[in-house]
């Protein structure tokens, strides 16, 4: 299993998905943000990642926390993806 196999599974606990979120491999953090069992605290940071594709993922998972997507709804490429994200 590889570290993303593994930032995906939703039984993946928490403290083990906030040390991937962690990882230098952006396909590692993308798979984190993508987790729908990521902590929101977790989700917060990884919103402030360097690399977009990061952002996306926190963007479209349906537990991010409501600040944080209206943190990243400042960013014109995610506003959409944002808006599509809360009115599920």
């Amino acid at each position: 299993m590889t570290k993303a196999d593994l930032a995906l599974n939703p039984n993946t606990p928490s403290a083990t998905l906030a040390e991937l979120a962690k990882d230098k491999n952006y396909s590692v953090r993308r798979s984190v943000a993508d987790n729908p069992n990521t902590p929101s605290a977790t989700l917060a940071d990884l919103a402030k990642d360097k690399d977009s594709y990061v952002r996306w993922g926190v963007a479209y998972n349906p537990n991010a926390p409501y600040k944080t997507l209206a943190e990243l709804r400042k960013e014109p490429r995610l506003e959409s993806v944002v808006l599509a994200t809360i009115l599920k």
